[in-house]
């Protein structure tokens, strides 16, 4: 169970002599309950630097993990200098592959913050502290922004090296993922946050993620991620644009999903709703993520890939009734484009 950073622990030990009487019934005979100091917790470690996630023009989300929670753990931030505030997370556990490694997730949001202005921060954990970080704040609606598009990290490892030094080059607002990081724990930490840590992407820009929650995957999805609705769809604005995420296997059998029938009709309500509402209509430009595309034309060897048919008959017609601008999706390797009744549907390929 989770106990707040400072809480005293002790050991119980209880020492008894159990007698069988003539019906098999056990006894208690003596009893005896010693109390011991509890165990030391190990040296603070910081096993994750802080990712940032659900930027606002008024609020930055900031997660990161450690080794244990049994110190003082807190976000030092301002605009001049990172000593104006302190914020304190919110903590989860990380369930872990192996049972003996316990690791712990902290969520901190900083408000309120202007728009379009940059702030300083870093992370302190018991007498551990990161490097100072910058990030800059959503834009205004009328302000311009660059995105810098990712995808299939896992899948396509020796391409998302290579092209991840050149995005700080673009300078963009915000990077967008569109699925397929990691299955569990261990792949997040190879595929996903040792190759961003190089270049310090996920510290210095907004990064976000279209639900990819098949297998296991779901669990992890949650714990490393803190977007609005704190579901694995969800829509936001950014600037004059307004962006949907979906999850394209939220309904693959053949990928083992475990999604109850609720969950399930939730997401194509939930899309319905999203693209009625006054948001959508109101935004310059309207765009949907999600993992696999609609439509393919991706061979390799002998397989062959037209396209995710259920996105294509269920979602498809939607795209169309409510003006989507355009679908970006991953999957497929090759990059891929093309038009369909006023739809772009673009495929960015691995990476």
């Amino acid at each position: 169970c989770y106990l707040p950073a400072g809480t005293r622990k002790i050991r119980v030990k209880i020492k008894a002599l159990h007698i069988i009487d003539s019906i098999n019934d056990f006894i208690i005979e003596r009893a005896e309950l010693r109390l011991y100091p509890d165990f030391p917790p190990p040296p603070p470690e910081i096993t994750l630097e802080p990712w940032l996630q659900d930027a606002r023009p008024d609020a930055m989300t900031i997660l990161w993990e450690t080794n244990t929670n049994a110190y003082s753990n807190y976000v030092e931030w301002g605009k001049n200098n990172v000593n104006e505030r302190r914020t304190k997370p919110e903590t989860s556990d990380l369930p872990p592959n192996d049972p003996s490694i316990k690791k712990y997730v902290h969520k901190a949001i900083l408000q309120p913050l202007e728009p379009e202005m940059e702030y300083a921060y870093r992370i302190r954990f018991g007498d551990k502290e990161t490097q100072q970080y910058s990030f800059k704040t959503a834009p205004r609606k009328e302000s311009p922004f660059t995105i810098a598009w990712i995808s299939d990290p896992a899948s396509y490892t020796s391409v998302f090296k290579q092209i991840l030094p050149n995005i700080p080059f673009h300078k963009p607002d915000l990077l967008v993922c569109v699925g397929r990081i990691g299955r569990g724990a261990e792949e997040w930490h190879y595929f996903w946050f040792a190759p961003m840590r190089e270049k310090n992407l996920l510290q210095t820009i907004p990064t976000i993620y279209s639900g990819d929650c098949c297998y296991a995957w779901g669990r992890i999805w949650w714990s490393y991620s803190a977007f609005p609705d704190n579901y694995e769809w969800y829509a936001f604005s950014y600037g004059n644009s307004r962006f949907i995420l979906l999850d394209s296997n939220y309904k693959n059998l053949e990928n083992n999903m475990v999604y109850p029938k609720e969950v399930v009709c939730g997401q194509d309500e939930w899309l319905k709703r999203q693209l009625q509402s006054q948001e959508w209509r109101e935004a310059a430009f309207r765009i949907v993520v999600c993992h696999q595309p609609p439509f393919s034309d991706f061979r390799r060897d002998d397989q062959f890939f037209d396209g995710n048919s259920r996105v294509r008959e269920e979602w498809v017609p939607l795209f169309e009734k409510y003006g989507v601008d355009m679908v970006i999706s991953g999957h497929a390797s090759p990059y891929q484009r093309g038009t369909r009744n006023g739809v772009i549907y673009t495929t960015i390929g691995g990476a």
